[in-house]
C-alpha cells in the first residue's frame, strides 16, 4: 500500500510536469506540433482534451466517441467541507457515489460494467477518501455541537471562510506586485499555507497546525523584510536560518511559545506529543470558556495567525500604492481584522502567551 502511494504520488507530479510542458509547446506554434503530438498521444493511461468532458461525473461509456478524455475529480470532491460547499447534501451524494464505485470495484465488482480505466478509477479512489475525510469532518461538527451548545453556529464557518479567502487573495496579489523578490517568495507561501491551513482544519485535521507553523514563519519573514530589510536578505542567504529566527528578529519573541506549540505537529513520528501541543494552543487562547478551549483552539490559533497576516499584508501593499494601499485595508477591516498593532486588544493576545510561557518555566 505504502509503495502504491509513492507511485500514486510521482504519477501525478509527472503528469503535471507533462501538461505544463504541452502547454508551453502549444504556445510556441506550429514549430513545435510534432512535440505536442507526442506529449498528447497518452504515454500513460491519461490522454488529453482541449476542455473538460461535458458529461456526468460517472464512467464515460467505453465505446463513447469522448472516452480517452481525461477524467479529474468533480468540483464535489474538491471543494472545501463548508455547509454549502463540500458539506451540502448534493455534493457529499456524489462523493458518496464515486466512493462506493471503488470499494465495489476493492471487492471484484465491475460498476461500469467493464474494467475502469487509470484515470476513471483514480478519480474513484480519490473520492474513497475524500468520503472518508467528509464522514469524520461530519462527525466533528456533531461533537462540537454537543459540547459548545447553543453557542454552536455552524453557518458561522461560510463567514469564517470568506475572511481567510480574501485575505490569502491579497496576499497573492502582494507576491505578484511587489518588487523584493524576499518579500514575493514569502507572500506566496504564506497565501497557500494559510489556505491549506484552513481546509485541514475544515477535515478536522491536526496537521493544519504544521501548515500554519509555515503560515507563522512566512509572516514573520514578511514582517523583518518590511522592518529589518538588510537583516532579512541576510538570513535569507544564511542556510542555517530556522523560523525562530525569523519570529526574533520580527520583534516577535513572545510568539516562541506559539511556534513550539505549532511545530510539534509537524513531527508525524512523534503524534504522541499532539495532544499536549492541542492543550498548549487551547490555553493559549484569551477569554475562553476552559471547557470549550479544547475545541476550539485550532481555529483560534489560524485566526490569531491570519490577524499577523492582514497587519503585515495592508502595510506592505500600502508601501506600492497609497490608493490600492487604502482599498485593501478597507476591505480587510471591512472583514474584523484589527489592522492597528499597537490596538489594546493585539496587546493582550501577545501578553497572554508571553504569561502562559512565563507560567510554564516556573
Amino acid at each position: 500500500m505504502a509503495v502504491e502511494t509513492i507511485c500514486d504520488g510521482i504519477f501525478l507530479a509527472l503528469r503535471e510536469i507533462r501538461l505544463a510542458a504541452l502547454t508551453l509547446a502549444k504556445r510556441r506554434g506550429n514549430e513545435f506540433q510534432s512535440t505536442v503530438e507526442l506529449l498528447s498521444a497518452g504515454m500513460d493511461a491519461i490522454s488529453m482534451s482541449e476542455r473538460h468532458t461535458d458529461l456526468s461525473f460517472e464512467a464515460i461509456p467505453f465505446n463513447h466517441a469522448r472516452a480517452h478524455e481525461t477524467l479529474i475529480p468533480p468540483v464535489a470532491a474538491l471543494a472545501p467541507l463548508l455547509p454549502q460547499e463540500g458539506l451540502s447534501a448534493n455534493m457529499v451524494f456524489v462523493v458518496r457515489k464515486l466512493a462506493d464505485d471503488y470499494a465495489e470495484t476493492l471487492r471484484g465488482a465491475r460498476p461500469a460494467g467493464r474494467l475502469y480505466r487509470d484515470d476513471e478509477f483514480l478519480v474513484r479512489a480519490f473520492a474513497w477518501y475524500r468520503y472518508r475525510n467528509i464522514v469524520m469532518a461530519l462527525q466533528a461538527l456533531k461533537k462540537e455541537r454537543e459540547h459548545i451548545g447553543a453557542d454552536f453556529n455552524i453557518e458561522s464557518l461560510t463567514g469564517r471562510s470568506a475572511k481567510w479567502v480574501l485575505l490569502s487573495e491579497a496576499t497573492s496579489l502582494l507576491a505578484i506586485w511587489h518588487r523584493a523578490p524576499g518579500v514575493k517568495a514569502a507572500a506566496a507561501a504564506l497565501a497557500s499555507s494559510l489556505r491549506s491551513a484552513y481546509w485541514l482544519w475544515l477535515e478536522d485535521d491536526d496537521r493544519a497546525m504544521a501548515v500554519l507553523r509555515s503560515s507563522l514563519e512566512y509572516v514573520a519573514r514578511l514582517r523583518t523584510w518590511r522592518r529589518k530589510p538588510q537583516k532579512a536578505a541576510s538570513l535569507e542567504l544564511r542556510p542555517t536560518t530556522t523560523p525562530r529566527d525569523w519570529i526574533t528578529q520580527a520583534g516577535w519573541n513572545r510568539l516562541h511559545l506559539l511556534n513550539q506549540a505549532l511545530g510539534e505537529f509537524a513531527h508525524a513520528r512523534r503524534m504522541e506529543k499532539w495532544p499536549t501541543a492541542r492543550q498548549l494552543l487551547a490555553d493559549l487562547q484569551l477569554n475562553v470558556d476552559v471547557d470549550k478551549a479544547i475545541y476550539t483552539a485550532r481555529g483560534a490559533a489560524i485566526d490569531f495567525t491570519a490577524s499577523l497576516a492582514a497587519r503585515e499584508i495592508a502595510a506592505l501593499i500600502s508601501e506600492i500604492g497609497i490608493d490600492v494601499g487604502s482599498a485593501v485595508s478597507r476591505i480587510l477591516h471591512d472583514l474584523d481584522f484589527e489592522l492597528d498593532e499597537n490596538a489594546p486588544d493585539v496587546e493582550s493576545q501577545f501578553a497572554h502567551i508571553w504569561s502562559v510561557r512565563s507560567q510554564r518555566s516556573q
